[in-house]
């Protein structure tokens, strides 16, 4: 119908980044930065049920990925049972296993394959039984599974 929203019709919205609640920036010419807002999918992370970050994977361009200014950059972990963990790249797949295996495992987004845990996931990996590996399979990929492998020794904790 004429309702219909056709991917041609939907564009980037710039709005003012104070709107936002995100400070001003002045550009060399002195007008006012504006926030901009790409077309893609919205990947929202939740804390205590706030938004604290929207990354936004583009459906075309050169940076693939786009994380809002003001954006909380913590990995995405679904879950805090401490049982087993899979730990995966793309929050769109944390999403997914959550959603189908949640019950089962807990997960974690990293963003990237060269990604490190930080302190708090950490000491999660740390106590739990199991971590699952899921990273991409290519080159970036397989140099991660070799830090994973070498540093899960330092991150469960033996008994």
């Amino acid at each position: 119908g004429s309702s219909d929203v056709c991917s041609s019709d939907l564009k980037d919205i710039f709005r003012p980044r104070e709107s936002w609640g995100l400070e001003t920036i002045l550009k060399d010419n002195g007008r006012k930065k504006v926030l901009w807002i790409p077309i893609g999918l919205a990947i929202p992370l939740m804390k205590n049920g706030r938004t604290v970050r929207i990354r936004i994977r583009r459906p075309e361009g050169e940076t693939r990925y786009y994380v809002i200014p003001g954006s909380d950059m913590e990995m995405m972990f679904i879950g805090e049972n401490g049982r087993a963990y899979a730990v995966m790249e793309s929050e769109l797949d944390v999403i997914l296993v959550d959603q189908e295996a949640g019950d089962l495992v807990d997960v974690v987004g990293i963003g990237s394959s060269s990604a490190k845990p930080g302190p708090r996931l950490m000491e999660m990996l740390r106590k739990s039984a199991m971590i699952l590996l899921s990273h991409d399979y290519d080159n970036a990929g397989a140099k991660a599974k070799t830090w994973w492998e070498i540093g899960r020794a330092s991150c469960r904790e033996r008994g």
